[in-house]
């Protein structure tokens, strides 16, 4: 069974809640067809069943397939059964595992009524299961590793990521000592504008996080601009007023969380 280790505990894995499977399938597949939408399950089966689309009006070809397990490997998801992405009888398919997950990945044209239903021709399938005979695994915002809230700092991380990248570069996270705060940067060859930022916005927004203030985006008459948005106990604020030395253009984004007291 592969899985990822928590830190200080060796040799005890780190399974996936259905919450975080859909939420590494949502980032993997930042920028192919109208992104991850995700399907119901069967009442009972929340725990260990996830399944979604993203819909496109031509199929995932592999190109698109190896970007989406390319992604699916940075969040800690390995090769399962048959190694490597393969095309069977038209449909482009890959299989990984994180823990007792298990998901395959098919690209392929839909059938008439499921085109009807999405408005989409074709596009890329999610369809995922994990040990639905385990009790199932409280949702974050319960115990452990969450901060009030119910917002991780993993999660924050992989939100701003999958915002960030999605303008055509992968943004670099500093290291941080406290576990309440996330900065990465986006190095870029012009300076960012206010539709980057309005880009990262919805992106973020798709996410859960919200303009709580309400001033949107702020911009001075040099033209620096900056957001801030919030998800749980977390905020972030987003702009290119900040670009570290060596870099021309960049933005740049910090998150807050609340930070343990006492320690």
């Amino acid at each position: 069974m592969t899985g990822k280790a928590k830190p200080g505990k060796p040799g005890l894995i780190e399974v996936k809640t259905s919450e975080e499977v859909t939420e590494d399938f949502r980032t993997a597949s930042t920028g192919v067809g109208t992104g991850y939408t995700p399907f119901e399950v069967p009442p009972g089966r929340e725990h260990c069943q996830v399944g979604g689309i993203v819909s496109d009006q031509m199929a995932a070809g592999q190109g698109q397939v190896e970007q989406v397990v390319a992604g699916l490997r940075e969040l800690g998801w390995v090769p399962a059964g048959q190694s490597g992405v393969r095309v069977k009888d038209g449909v482009t398919l890959a299989d990984l595992q994180a823990g007792p997950w298990k998901v395959q990945l098919s690209g392929a044209d839909y059938p008439g009524d499921v085109r009807e239903e999405i408005s989409a021709n074709a596009g890329l399938a999610f369809e995922a299961v994990g040990d639905c005979d385990a009790k199932p695994k409280r949702s974050p915002g319960g115990t452990g590793g969450e901060k009030r809230g119910g917002t991780s700092r993993e999660q924050v991380v992989r939100d701003l990521r999958a915002a960030l990248k999605a303008l055509g570069t992968e943004p670099t996270f500093k290291k941080q000592e406290a576990d309440c705060e996330v900065s990465a940067v986006l190095p870029l060859t012009v300076r960012p504008g206010r539709a980057e930022l309005r880009r990262i916005a919805g992106l973020l927004e798709d996410h859960g996080w919200k303009d709580e203030s309400g001033m949107g985006i702020t911009a001075d008459d040099d033209g620096t601009m900056a957001m801030a948005m919030d998800h749980g106990d977390w905020s972030v604020v987003i702009g290119n007023d900040r670009t570290p030395q060596g870099l021309k253009h960049a933005i740049v984004a910090d998150a807050f969380g609340p930070c343990d007291e006492g320690l």
